[in-house]
């Protein structure tokens, strides 16, 4: 465990963060769902030995009769963000579940572009592994009849312990830690973005010179993209359905051609095969209709990348803990101006809605309000600079000419009962965790070289670490559902893309979060505005920075800086140091790969 608790301890916090460390001791006294005090962290032993015992229970598959299949695929995620399959006859699965499948370890090591182990990744041609199907997740495939798909875990060789290089096995370790060190659990739900292709006609090269081409022109949300390709869509959902994968939504986006389906939402490892499986059968249906499906972050370099939104709350003992709904003192001697910010926002305490309350049992308090985008002098250009309105409990001034700026003429009052429901604290120490350590996140989450053109500022993607209520371009967006639902509140992280091994970005995540918990971090105020049309005092106030711009700045970050050791430390806790080891080879590998790509193998190469 000294691994994962050297990672609160770098210099290289910004000075916000610094400040927000003081904010949440203040506070601390106010939470009381915290089970640890400062400086315990109970110990995890399944980090090392992963044990297989499960914190979540498998979700439950179809009962199949496997004796009326043919062949069943076995499918698992390596560490290049690529689905690979094994098939067997039905009549040897059976034997599996006790002997296993035995694969070459180097397939935890091969880059996206070649199927060979990658330089300095601890695993070679030499070694075998064995697979073994996850039963639970096993279903039949609608667009090919007889064939039923299992994921898989794998052992290690030459015993029948686990191996300590499987990507499924290692976020249920994460999800161990995170209900072992703080009793919590997370839910999670995935929005799919992707590429719906037809073949070009004879003379024109389609995207990227790859000889196809999107199968429309509409825009976002466009109703003929619907009508354009209603049948296929309604087999994918139709076969979703059928194989237990409950779909929210489906809409055209904003690219050519481009579609998204959100998932529901389930227990993390339940999500992440869900996913996989969302996936195969999304190429597979569209595959049976002549086309074809691409998950590039990037394919076009002037309109939308596909993204892999991830939708995440935290929850305990069954019943959410987004919020704390007995709702707490909004007092400035408690929280910082930073705190009730945020609280703020999350109540729906507007200026107006405060000059709204009623007297009578009521208290005055200091609130700050959101930001407000103002308009810059004229000679500043087109600029604009983000300033709190300036809420202040003074004796009344001379009366001037006009509406105060930022605020309503008299004091803000605030109701002491009820209470008003407000966000809890682990959610804010957890959002503050993954907000302090974005940047070293992105090789976990972002993990092609292709990713880095997505992120990109007026892209929707988050090119900047920062974080706001309902707003898109940020990295780390919070639902603000409204002071009657905050039940209903959860934060989607958007540096996430179909390149990424699912499984390993989500224990990414939930590493940068539990040591936000186990700090007590706070974070900044939300930014409402996009981030590059912030000033340099907005910024530095909002602790907004710039996210690294490609791969290889990424894993410099990463590798070469007290932060992302400290960063990667924990992270090998959570999912074990060869795996760790494997993973970032990899991803050495494909920046270094990354200027002799051929652009028109990118575009099914993650499909």
């Amino acid at each position: 465990m000294d691994r994962f608790l050297k990672a609160l301890d770098f210099s290289t916090h910004t000075e916000h963060l610094a400040q927000a460390t003081s904010t949440l001791q203040l506070a601390e006294n106010d939470s009381k769902d915290h089970d640890q005090t400062a400086g315990q962290l109970n110990t995890v032993t399944a980090a090392v030995s992963f044990q297989p015992s499960l914190l979540n229970p498998e979700h439950s598959g179809r009962q199949l009769d496997v004796s009326q299949a043919k062949a069943i695929r076995l499918i698992w995620c390596d560490t290049a963000g690529i689905r690979r399959c094994r098939v067997v006859p039905a009549r040897r699965y059976e034997t599996l579940h006790t002997c296993g499948l035995g694969i070459t370890t180097a397939c935890m090591a091969m880059p996206a572009y070649g199927d060979f182990p990658a330089p300095n990744a601890g695993l070679t041609a030499v070694g075998e592994a064995r697979m073994k199907p996850v039963e639970l997740t096993r279903v039949a495939l609608p667009w090919s009849p007889g064939h039923h798909m299992a994921l898989v875990e794998f052992d290690a060789p030459r015993s029948e312990n686990p191996w300590d290089c499987c990507p499924r096995r290692a976020l249920r370790n994460t999800c161990k830690m995170l209900h072992d060190n703080f009793g919590l659990t997370m839910q999670v739900g995935f929005e799919l973005e992707f590429l719906l292709l037809e073949r070009a006609p004879a003379g024109d090269g389609g995207i990227m010179g790859s000889g196809w081409r999107p199968v429309d022109s509409s825009v976002y949300c466009q109703s003929s993209a619907l009508d354009s390709q209603a049948k296929v869509l309604d087999e994918v959902i139709g076969a979703l359905e059928a194989m237990g994968i409950a779909v929210v939504q489906w809409h055209g986006e904003s690219a050519p051609g481009q579609y998204e389906i959100a998932l529901m939402h389930g227990d993390a490892v339940e999500a992440v095969d869900k996913l996989l499986l969302a996936k195969e059968a999304l190429v597979g249906v569209a595959a049976s209709h002549g086309l074809a499906v691409s998950f590039l972050p990037k394919p076009f370099p002037d309109a939308a990348g596909n993204g892999l939104h991830v939708h995440f709350s935290l929850w305990k003992d069954g019943k959410c803990l987004m919020h704390d709904p007995h709702g707490g003192s909004y007092t400035s001697n408690r929280l910082e101006a930073a705190a009730a910010a945020v609280i703020a926002a999350a109540a729906d305490l507007t200026p107006t809605r405060l000059s709204n309350i009623q007297d009578g049992g009521i208290s005055t308090e200091t609130i700050p309000a959101l930001p407000q985008v103002l308009p810059s002098p004229p000679d500043e250009g087109h600029q604009h600079r983000v300033r709190p309105p300036g809420w202040r409990q003074s004796a009344p001034g001379p009366k001037t000419e006009g509406p105060t700026p930022g605020g309503p003429t008299r004091p803000a009052t605030v109701t002491t009962s009820p209470p008003q429901p407000i966000p809890s604290m682990e959610m804010l120490s957890f959002l503050a965790g993954v907000l302090t350590y974005m940047d070293v996140l992105l090789p976990f989450t972002s993990p092609s070289p292709n990713s880095y053109a997505r992120l990109r500022p007026g892209s929707w993607a988050g090119a900047y670490a920062a974080w706001g209520y309902n707003n898109r371009e940020v990295p780390l967006r919070v639902t603000a559902p409204g002071p009657k639902h905050l039940d209903m509140m959860h934060v989607e992280y958007k540096a996430l893309d179909g390149t990424a091994n699912p499984y390993l970005a989500l224990s990414a995540i939930m590493v940068a979060g539990m040591l936000g918990i186990f700090a007590k971090l706070f974070p900044p105020e939300p930014c409402q505005v996009p981030p590059h049309e912030l000033d340099t005092e907005a910024s530095s106030r909002l602790g907004v920075r710039l996210l690294p711009g490609s791969l290889r700045a990424a894993l410099d970050l990463l590798q070469n800086t007290r932060k992302g050791e400290a960063f990667k430390d924990a992270v090998a806790e959570a999912i074990g140091r060869p795996l760790l080891q494997a993973f970032l080879a990899v991803r050495e590998a494909e920046a270094v790969h990354a200027p002799n790509d051929n652009p028109r193998s990118l575009l099914l190469r993650y499909s």
